[in-house]
């Protein structure tokens, strides 16, 4: 589970921030995105709680309620041990529209959390709780009392402004590295809670692994955004560690002193500086002390576990590193298979012929975390995540073919963890929803289901396996507080044996090939190991330890032929996947459990009160209540000028200043933007207003009113009465009203959208003195035209956790504009110079193809070709242009300084407008490659170089037209225009933000142009 604050753009949200605040919002780019909207159709309630407001399906009013005193709780407790509450109410919303575990905060426009209600029952960090709804958003809450936090100029523009959309000063805590903000928030989590992850041992096995094969990283790694393992997982082991380490060296308290001083800081980034503060030692000093002193307790460690128990050295299957797991072997005995993601290639099940084959992949998936089983056809279930429409991204249960080819067996049942039963006929599975999960059965191949053990709000289940002989299934049961066990059950779903009860994570049984063992892996010795029991009449098995490893072991599958133990072993790159003998003569008795394990469960603090979640009063979801304005934001542009005709700089009109607000509800129903805009002397006023609206599910619906103000760059010679010409600026008012619909199909692996717009535009011409003095009243100023749109889009292409560039896929889209001028007579109709509309086709297609990994990621052969085509009088020889490099500004600072812009037809080696036309294409062909790995920090300081890749390019292009003859509106077709070049880029990190590609190249002609052209961009060039 990732809960990453992040600052949610709303649709219809300004993206520029408005330069009267920029001198002051140092850091704008927002925090990673959530991992999928909220569904805004849904059939919400909500109610009130003293602190907080919350939000949930109709369907979940017990879960809510739970979570409203969870939440009163957690606030209390705060309240007390971190830091000042957040002032006004904060809105929890609970959803059930995504079977995945996770939960994220923001404070921007408002105080927020959102819950993915999934109790994670996968045996990873997040296995350890006491309650996972309560878990979750004891962790949120601490997001939410620390980013709320300002200092005294954050005071003062939330006083003028409410809450823009920036980090420091406004919001001084997002501006500080994630390690300090997961850190804190993991920390108490698991000290408020009595469980979590600083309790557990998922991160002191990521810890100990990294100490003992000498990759702990340093604090500028950690600082960084980098997909080097343990990736997105680094901020939150290594800052809860080193957080709980400052709390036992300096007291508690000054982890909430840290994050005073921090949102204190008059100048950002100081981290060392507010570490002093507050410890009265740097982070940099006090980081490598605490890594010496853990490489030191770690090493301590294994030499005694040695001297106890030889350690298990299994023999490597796939060695590739960060996720391989759920190894099973075929009936036959023939054929390993299994689950791998390694960051480069796609996640995919793996099938290996164990008399010596070569691995290939079988069949790719939508993430490793499903399980695998094998039919008795030779066929392969397993479940994978998939969306059911816009917003609801859901489990389902899946056939891989010996072919490779995959076959959907049901849709929308939410079913995980499936293994098939000895005969054939049925699976066992997990049907998630509703905050637990419920044992199902599921026929096949019809794939209906039905119950087996239904749901209940302190029971969940993961992991079921038949035995051999069909009688029996061996499962994971959680129920309160903190027993994640090995239970056995009959057929009927009643438990006949507990063949563990207690706090230890107990996780993935198997069977023996003859159904008198089971196999699973735990953590109850602080090691995740494997262990075995041999089921007999009694209640309490006699349990043996298997392995006695260093890193972890986990899930076990014994062949069918009793020869091997396939299971994941834990390395410091990640699970690996290793085998050793099935020897049940070499096992032994288990090592003594770890303390956290041997006690009943934890008594978690309390607050001084505990809320009654029977006084909470339900009602309908009220949006109206969030979507007002929090925050408005000063506009300035500045004033238009021209040149006369004497070349002197003239004034057309004065600057524009305004304001500038947005917003949208909870769920995202509703969502709009305003701009509005006057020059200082008060003479013209220009605004723009867009709404959406999301309650349909598909599609969204807009609509959006606009006045601006445009003026020619030089004057112009306007004839009198008289036939006198006269020097005036053109100055054009234009206002619009527009319609748009938006559907989106969107699926695991790809994405279609269709957009249709419909809209007015009214333009008023007038002509005004180079002093300002209005001109003449012109012939016919005012025109009107019918704009029509519509926009095709689709995308599949993947990008892996090295990757650099997309990979493997297409994207593209075309799109159909058409812009008639209203009220033309019929002989004025289609005439050049007098009919303005036109009519316009683009479009633009971009390939990737994965050429193999040679380095750190794969290389990629990728190419695009764009073309757009006008027609009708209103297309003239400057309808489309061509040249220059794609990019996209910058947003570190806030003014888009340099990066570039996006274009449609970019040819690197020429300039921009190069050519124009009312026909134009350009085409480019890059080969991309990997070059290193940097993985590099500077300690506390604000920059993280991530990675370095290159690549060499063509580039093509032309435009032209119309062709007209002589006449000065002639544009005929020349030669194309080709360049070759080269680049360079670099993923770097500023600010403790994501990773953002610099890119610098060159570009040579081929054909004109006037020597290279050196540029430096953002981002890939497509």
């Amino acid at each position: 589970m990732s809960c990453s604050p992040y600052f949610l753009r709303r649709v219809g949200a300004p993206r520029v921030l408005p330069p009267l605040l920029l001198p002051f919002l140092l850091l704008t780019t927002p925090r990673p995105a959530a991992p999928q909207q909220p569904p805004p159709d849904e059939a919400w309630r909500q109610f009130d709680t003293e602190h907080f407001t919350v939000t949930y399906p109709e369907r979940m009013a017990a879960l809510a309620r739970h979570a409203g005193a969870a939440a009163e709780r957690a606030f209390g407790l705060l309240e007390e041990r971190f830091v000042d509450a957040p002032r006004g109410r904060v809105q929890l919303l609970l959803t059930d529209h995504a079977d995945i575990s996770n939960g994220y905060a923001t404070p921007r426009p408002f105080n927020q959390i959102t819950v993915f209600a999934r109790p994670p029952m996968d045996g990873g960090s997040l296995g350890y709780y006491d309650d996972w709804l309560e878990l979750v958003i004891t962790h949120e809450i601490v997001h939410t009392f620390h980013l709320d936090m300002t200092g005294a100029i954050g005071k003062v523009i939330r006083g003028l402004f409410g809450r823009p959309p920036a980090l420091w000063p406004v919001f001084p805590s997002a501006a500080a590295p994630t390690w300090m903000l997961e850190g804190l928030a993991t920390y108490y989590e698991s000290e408020l809670t009595g469980a979590g992850r600083v309790k557990g041992t998922w991160q002191e096995m990521v810890m100990r692994a990294s100490a003992l094969e000498g990759s702990l990283p340093g604090l500028g790694q950690v600082t960084g955004d980098s997909p080097v393992w343990p990736a997105g997982n680094r901020p939150y082991v290594y800052g809860a560690r080193y957080m709980r380490h400052m709390a036992e060296v300096h007291g508690e308290e000054s982890l909430a002193e840290f994050a005073r001083t921090v949102a204190g800081l008059w100048v950002p980034y100081r981290m060392d500086a507010a570490a002093r503060g507050a410890f009265g030692v740097s982070v940099g000093a006090s980081w490598e002390a605490w890594a010496n002193e853990t490489t030191e307790r770690y090493r301590a460690l294994a030499e005694e576990l040695d001297d106890v128990v030889p350690l298990t050295v299994g023999e490597t299957v796939d060695g590739s590193g960060r996720l391989a797991g759920q190894p099973v072997v075929s009936p036959d005995g023939g054929t390993l298979a299994f689950l791998r993601s390694d960051g480069v290639s796609q996640p995919q099940i793996r099938a290996v012929e164990l008399d010596g084959g070569r691995a290939r992949r079988l069949a790719r998936v939508n993430g490793t975390g499903g399980t695998l089983s094998w039919a008795g056809d030779g066929a392969l279930l397993f479940t994978q995540l998939d969306f059911s429409d816009r917003y609801r991204v859901t489990s389902d249960l899946y056939r891989a073919g010996r072919d490779g080819s995959v076959e959907r067996m049901t849709r929308g049942q939410r079913i995980s963890y499936a293994d098939v039963a000895p005969d054939g006929s049925r699976a066992v599975a997990v049907r998630e929803g509703g905050g637990s999960n419920a044992l199902v059965l599921v026929a096949l191949p019809s794939g209906e289901v039905t119950p087996l053990v239904d749901a209940e709000p302190g029971r969940h289940w993961a992991f079921p396996r038949w035995s051999p002989d069909g009688t029996r299934i061996a499962v994971v049961r959680w129920v309160r507080a903190a027993m994640m066990d090995i239970v056995i059950l009959d057929a009927a779903g009643e438990v006949v044996t507990e063949v563990t009860r207690d706090r230890a994570v107990d996780t993935a049984p198997s069977w023996s090939p003859d159904g008198t063992t089971v196999l699973w892996s735990s953590d109850r010795t602080g090691i995740p190991n494997l262990y075995a029991a041999t089921l007999g009449g009694g209640a309490n098995p006699e349990i043996r330890q298997v392995t006695n490893v260093l890193g972890g072991a986990t899930h076990p599958s014994v062949d069918p032929r009793g020869r091997w133990i396939h299971y994941a072993s834990y390395h410091a790159d990640g699970w690996h996947l290793e085998r050793i003998p099935f020897a049940p003569a070499d096992w032994f008795a288990p090592q003594p459990m770890n303390p956290r394990f041997v006690s009943g469960p934890a008594t978690a603090p309390q607050p001084a009160a505990t809320p009654d979640s029977a006084g909470f009063t339900p009602r309908r979801y009220r949006p109206f209540s969030t979507l007002r304005p929090y925050y408005w934001s000063p506009l300035y542009q500045s004033a238009e000028k021209g040149t006369d005709m004497a070349g002197g700089t003239r004034t057309v009109f004065q600057p524009f200043v305004g304001i500038l607000t947005g917003g949208s509800d909870l769920v995202g129903r509703h969502s709009y933007a305003l701009a509005t805009r006057w020059t200082i002397d008060a003479s013209r006023f220009a605004g723009s207003l867009s709404y959406n609206y999301a309650g349909l599910g598909n599609p969204v619906l807009g609509v959006s009113a606009a006045q601006r103000y445009d003026a020619t760059s030089r004057t112009i010679g306007v004839p009198d009465q008289r036939g006198d010409r006269h020097e005036f600026f053109l100055v054009e008012q234009e206002r619009s009203l527009s319609l748009s619909s938006s559907f989106v199909r969107l699926r695991y692996r790809h994405t279609t959208a269709l957009t249709l717009s419909a809209g007015v535009v009214a333009e008023h011409l007038s002509v005004q003195h180079p002093d300002g003095r209005d001109g003449p009243a012109l012939v016919n100023p005012r025109t009107n035209f019918t704009d029509l749109r519509a926009t095709l889009s689709f995308s599949n292409t993947q990008r892996r956790a090295l990757s650099f560039s997309r990979e493997e896929g297409v994207r593209g889209y075309v799109s159909w504009r058409q812009r008639l001028e209203q009220g033309l007579d019929s002989d004025a109709r289609g005439a050049i110079g007098q009919d303005r509309g036109y009519g316009e086709f683009t479009g633009d297609l971009s390939a990737f193809k994965a050429l193999g990994r040679f380095g750190f990621a794969n290389h990629v052969l990728a190419t695009r070709l764009s073309a757009g085509a006008a027609s009708g009088p209103g297309a003239d020889q400057f309808h489309f242009d061509i040249g220059d490099a794609e990019g996209q500004p910058e947003t570190f600072s806030g003014f888009g300084l340099f990066g570039g812009a996006r274009r449609l037809f970019p040819i690197r080696g020429y300039p921009s407008g190069y050519r124009s036309g009312k026909f134009a294409w350009s085409w480019s062909a890059e080969y991309r490659f990997p070059v290193a790995i940097l993985d590099r920090g500077f300690g506390a300081w604000p920059l993280f170089l991530d990675r370095l890749h290159g690549s060499v390019f063509l580039d093509g292009g032309n435009a032209w037209g119309p062709t007209l003859g002589e006449s000065r509106y002639d544009n005929p077709q020349q030669p194309a225009l080709w360049s070759t070049g080269v680049e360079a880029s670099m993923i770097v990190a500023p600010l403790y933000l994501r990773g953002t590609s610099l890119r610098v190249g060159a570009g040579f002609p081929l054909v004109e142009g006037d020597g290279p052209v050196f540029y430096l961009r953002i981002g890939n060039a497509f």
